[in-house]
């Protein structure tokens, strides 16, 4: 059995702070409920210092029925003997009744009624945290807290995380992609540098199957750390016949769920470059800049490539990296195993990138 017991009321206090806005309107905000990622007709957007949210993804995916009463230009979600009702441009909702005032009124976006995420959250006794450096709203059902303080009395399964540690791997995502991008990456395989070059030569897909495991490896050791680190308590049981591969495949499940397993971060392609050099091109999906409140690195640098490459025997990493000062600005760069070199500001194409690698090889 893993150590580590907390009492449920200081983890709660610890997850459900306060809403808090979002300064910059034009980022993406995210919104899990209980783990997963809502995907939004209408994005989520904040006003007042407050973060709106379409009512209807949220209530339904939180296990209510919503129906739109036209005459009255509201809407109604029932859940079990819970009754909510909003109407548009009205800061005031009812719950079974009782009026609940708004900070911020709800309005209609694209044929969408957008709420602040603390009323909806609470309305059905759910709760929310907002983590504001990242843009994310993390909500959780009210089924999902009984489910919590059950598993809490007995202990949570090693193959689920925590709320709280949930947020902890979120906070992390951050450091761990400038740990992959910045050596992590280039250090694994340069024990096997020769048969990379070959198998890039060749295009070989086992190696990008590769890649993408060494991504999901990372995350693996990085939860069973939060795990084994953790002030909640999980069991392990596991048979003689349980090895690796299973443990990353079970945390696979959990960074699937959170959109941070490899295939959610980038995509692997071959390629060539104007003189005809392979290349292993690594697309990052996102490369929104996000700090890690509290952790001991603070990486504001962000790949959008990483580029495999090389001739004969050596391989070489290239990356296009965004200045931590101005995200419209990005730097060619090589990777090599105790050092980085920066052959200055480029466009942020992949053309970019392949004649960059022409420049060095030739």
């Amino acid at each position: 059995m893993m150590k580590k017991i907390l009492s449920l009321i200081v983890v709660m206090a610890l997850i459900f702070t306060s809403v808090v806005s979002f300064a910059d309107e034009g980022r993406e905000i995210k919104v899990f409920v209980d783990g997963e990622q809502i995907e939004f007709d209408v994005p989520p957007t904040s006003e007042n210092g407050r973060t709106l949210v379409p009512m209807r993804y949220i209530f339904e995916a939180l296990g209510a029925e919503v129906n739109w009463v036209q005459s009255e230009n509201k809407a109604v979600a029932v859940k079990g003997d819970i009754t909510v009702e909003i109407g548009v441009d009205n800061n005031v909702m009812t719950r079974n009744g009782k009026e609940i005032v708004l900070d911020v009124p709800a309005k209609a976006t694209n044929g969408r009624i957008l709420v602040p995420a603390r009323a909806v959250a609470e309305a059905v006794d759910a709760k929310v945290d907002c983590l504001s450096e990242e843009y994310f709203v993390m909500i959780i059902s009210a089924e999902k807290l009984a489910e919590a303080k059950k598993e809490h009395d007995a202990g949570y399964s090693w193959n689920t995380l925590s709320p709280n540690d949930t947020n902890k791997l979120i906070n992390a995502s951050d450091e761990i992609r400038y740990t992959f991008e910045q050596g992590y990456l280039l250090n694994t395989l340069l024990p096997i540098s020769k048969e990379v070059v070959f198998m890039i030569d060749d295009n070989d897909d086992g190696f990008a199957e590769f890649v993408y495991d060494t991504w999901d490896y990372l995350m693996a050791r990085v939860i069973l750390d939060i795990q084994m680190n953790s002030e909640d308590e999980y069991q392990m049981e596991i048979d003689e016949d349980f090895g690796e591969a299973e443990l990353i495949n079970h945390y696979k499940t959990i960074t699937e769920n959170l959109k941070l397993s490899a295939k959610d971060m980038f995509k692997c392609s071959y390629v060539k470059t104007p003189e005809k050099n392979s290349v292993l091109l690594l697309t990052f999906k996102d490369t929104i800049s996000r700090t890690t409140p509290g952790a001991s690195i603070v990486p504001k640098i962000k790949s959008k490539y990483v580029a495999f490459a090389g001739k004969g025997e050596t391989l070489r990493q290239f990356t296009l990296e965004q200045s931590n000062l101005d995200n419209d600005i990005y730097f060619f760069c090589e990777v090599m195993q105790d050092s980085r070199k920066n052959y200055g500001i480029t466009e942020c194409n992949e053309e970019a990138v392949l004649k960059g690698i022409d420049e060095v090889l030739k």
